[in-house]
């Protein structure tokens, strides 16, 4: 590295590189400072509205998200968006990518209306440029879902939450986590429905999921344990939500 130039462009994937592991261990002081570094050789190197300046840009966001500096999140993703607008064709996948972190940051906000704003353009994209069961489809649908969860609109929440569920029964192998998060979200609403048979349902479809998938002291298994015992009690029978909490219990005495 001492032989180039201290703005060469050979050094930015370096930098990108080491940048990226240090963001991984949750080291963001230190991923912060080499995409900074980063993002100096690109101001210099690149032209101003560049796309690579907006993937800088949206990767130091996504350090200060990880470490609750969401305003500063917010400006830098808005730094990307607006490179993004300028360079990129009208439904480029970069652009979902962006609205969905400042939809994020918005949900994070608690700004309902405004994170379904941004979820909405990125789901506008994503229909537009990417097969119907694409997973980054499903990751969107289960993200406005949320919302309509949060809002408390259980009707809106599960129709999102099933036509998340409905890609990744296409896309996924048949015992993948991100199905047990589905089915975990799907039996939430029914739960708050007062629709404790169907919230069991799902319910128990997520254990089956997990215990084939996870680890057997793995917190999610412990926390759909919860779940299950709850609606038990809810039920009345009360010997079952017992064997239930209990062996959410014997979980959480292992962390």
């Amino acid at each position: 590295m001492k032989s180039l130039p201290p703005y060469h462009r050979s050094l930015l994937t370096t930098y990108i590189n080491i940048g990226v592991v240090y963001n991984q261990k949750g080291e963001y002081d230190n991923a912060l400072e080499y995409y900074e570094k980063e993002l100096e050789i690109q101001m210099k190197s690149l032209s101003l509205y560049h796309p690579s300046l907006a993937t800088t840009y949206t990767n130091i966001g996504l350090v200060y998200m990880d470490r609750g500096k969401y305003d500063k999140a917010l400006e830098y993703y808005e730094k990307a968006q607006e490179i993004q607008l300028k360079s990129l064709p009208q439904y480029h996948s970069s652009l979902a990518s962006t609205y969905t972190n400042i939809g994020s940051f918005y949900n994070y906000k608690g700004e309902y209306d405004r994170a379904l704003e941004y979820y909405e353009k990125a789901q506008e994209i994503q229909m537009k440029s990417l097969p119907p069961y694409h997973l980054s489809l499903a990751t969107t649908y289960t993200n406005i879902g949320l919302i309509y969860n949060d809002r408390g609109e259980y009707d809106n929440a599960l129709e999102y939450y099933e036509k998340a569920l409905q890609i990744q029964m296409k896309s996924l192998p048949p015992y993948h986590p991100s199905l047990a998060t589905s089915y975990t979200n799907i039996g939430s609403v029914y739960n708050k429905k007062g629709d404790f048979d169907k919230a069991l349902e799902y319910y128990g479809k997520a254990l089956k999921v997990q215990m084939m998938s996870l680890p057997p002291g793995h917190l999610s298994l412990g926390t759909t344990y919860t779940s299950i015992g709850s609606i038990y009690k809810e039920e009345g029978e009360l010997d079952k939500a017992l064997k239930y909490y209990e062996k959410s219990q014997e979980i959480e005495r292992k962390f």
